[in-house]
């Protein structure tokens, strides 16, 4: 938790996008605290899925990403971050499949 709290800028902001249509989270997580809590939470629900998800690394709209997919490799989930300062200020985690579906 330490690591990843040393990533985070103290008011970092917490975005999710699910479209009404998959689970993501409502409002905006805010705090250094928080939004460590949340992606370890994150973290353990996604170690549940087991095999056929895969992470990858790249970058979506010029900035780093994490690429969720699925067995038939389809992305299912991407976490954008914005940095300032060499820390990262904002994460938008995008689940609305209606807006993932230009990424391959």
């Amino acid at each position: 938790m330490d690591q990843l709290l040393s990533l985070l800028d103290q008011d970092v902001v917490l975005v999710a996008d699910g479209g009404g249509k998959v689970v993501a989270t409502v409002h905006p997580v805010v705090s250094r605290e928080r939004v460590g809590r949340y992606l370890l939470g994150g973290m353990r629900k996604a170690a549940m899925f087991g095999e056929g998800t895969t992470v990858e690394m790249g970058q979506v709209n010029g900035e780093a990403a994490i690429l969720l997919r699925s067995e038939d490799t389809a992305v299912n989930g991407v976490l954008l971050f914005h940095f300032e300062d060499g820390k990262i200020h904002n994460i938008y985690i995008v689940r609305n499949p209606d807006k993932l579906g230009f990424i391959f």
